[in-house]
């Protein structure tokens, strides 16, 4: 496992690579699903899911995990969007192509429950 300081860390989180940061980590959860935590893994962040790309939920966040926020984002211009934690952890989730039933953006792109 890579240990690496958070302002270095975005790197692996654009090559998708395992890290720990300081409270903030990133992990393969199977095959398909790549996230990244900040505060341990009840606080999810960012998702890769393979056959669809980035998604980030845009609730609120804390103070320090909002500068977690801006350390890690991969800077995907498709990126997805869900309304919170517990859309995010339904996209990491869901087998195959099935995505959470609230909108998730693609850029210019809208897709509901795909």
């Amino acid at each position: 496992m890579i240990k690496t300081s958070n302002k270095n860390a975005r790197q692996y989180v654009q090559d998708k690579k395992e890290f720990t940061g300081n409270n903030t980590l990133g992990r393969w959860v199977d095959d398909d699903n790549y996230v990244v935590y900040s505060y341990g893994i009840h606080f999810p962040m960012f998702a890769y899911k393979k056959n669809f790309g980035w998604c980030t939920q845009i609730s609120k966040y804390s103070v320090t995990t909002s500068k977690h926020y801006t350390q890690l984002h991969p800077h995907d211009k498709d990126m997805g969007e869900v309304a919170g934690v517990p859309e995010l952890r339904e996209f990491v989730s869901a087998k195959g192509k099935t995505y959470p039933s609230r909108v998730v953006i693609l850029g210019s792109l809208i897709k509901e429950g795909v």
